[in-house]
């Protein structure tokens, strides 16, 4: 991404978008790549512990199309202030899956089979 931005020494600024919902999160996190000339590295933290200005957020699992901002400001989650988008993709967020358990009530006289596969 730094190959892409204009400012000298920028912060980032991640918007995600909701493909099912349309609802958009935005999120800063700061920048611990050793050599962001080549390529930039980011933690992030699925929650709302940390904050969205320290590389935390929250989203339900599904698809969400994400833009990467340049901004001059560190902990910028405005759109409106950041200067350029410098990537823009395509994500997806996988949850758990809950736990199948049936449950069998047998309520009447007959012979039921039951098959799980």
């Amino acid at each position: 991404m730094t190959e892409k931005a204009t400012l000298n020494n920028p912060y980032w600024l991640f918007e995600f978008i909701s493909n099912d919902t349309g609802n958009k999160t935005y999120m800063t996190a700061d920048d611990f790549s050793g050599n962001t000339g080549r390529f930039n590295c980011f933690t992030f933290s699925e929650g709302t512990a940390s904050g969205a200005t320290a590389g935390g957020f929250s989203l339900i699992p599904g698809t969400y199309d994400y833009q990467v901002w340049e901004t001059q400001y560190q902990y910028n989650t405005t759109v409106g202030s950041a200067s350029n988008v410098v990537e823009i993709g395509l994500m997806q967020v996988v949850g758990t899956a809950p736990a199948y358990n049936p449950i069998y009530d047998d309520t009447d006289d007959d012979t039921e089979y039951v098959y799980n596969g």
